[in-house]
């Protein structure tokens, strides 16, 4: 692989970014929890002030996580903690029909839902620990 040092032309042209530049996103995150068989059970939302959970064993519960995505108009980020499992879980009885996009870089790093202005990431691509470790982490700061 070869690596180029930026010309002072391309050095020039970087400026830093403006308040005006910077958009904000509301960050979401969203889990899901199954039987250990695959058969998913619970789903839970949280922005941080309100969690919003939907029972997965009802097909009325499915549907009403996948509108959740939806119902929130404003631009947001939901984060998953293994979000190939949660979409796995959240989408399958729909049959992905609802999944735009979704990149792989050896796991799901990222999707995208059709007529929808949000994206997913999956937040273990950046901590590679259980959930349980991740929460002392951000406790000790």
């Amino acid at each position: 692989m070869i690596f180029s040092t930026p010309t002072p032309k391309f050095e020039q042209s970087l400026k830093p970014l403006q308040n005006k530049d910077i958009v904000p996103f509301k960050i979401i995150t969203f889990d899901t929890e199954d039987d250990s068989c695959g058969n998913p059970e619970m789903g839970d939302f949280y922005d941080g002030q309100t969690h919003w959970t939907y029972d997965l064993r009802t097909e009325e519960g499915r549907k009403d996580m996948i509108n959740f995505f939806y119902r929130n108009e404003e631009q947001a980020i939901f984060v998953a903690h293994n979000l190939e499992y949660d979409i796995n879980n959240v989408f399958r009885d729909a049959g992905y029909i609802h999944i735009k996009s979704m990149i792989y870089v050896q796991r799901l790093i990222k999707a995208e839902l059709l007529d929808c202005p949000h994206i997913m990431w999956d937040s273990y691509n950046w901590y590679s620990a259980p959930l349980a470790k991740l929460a002392e982490v951000v406790g000790s700061i």
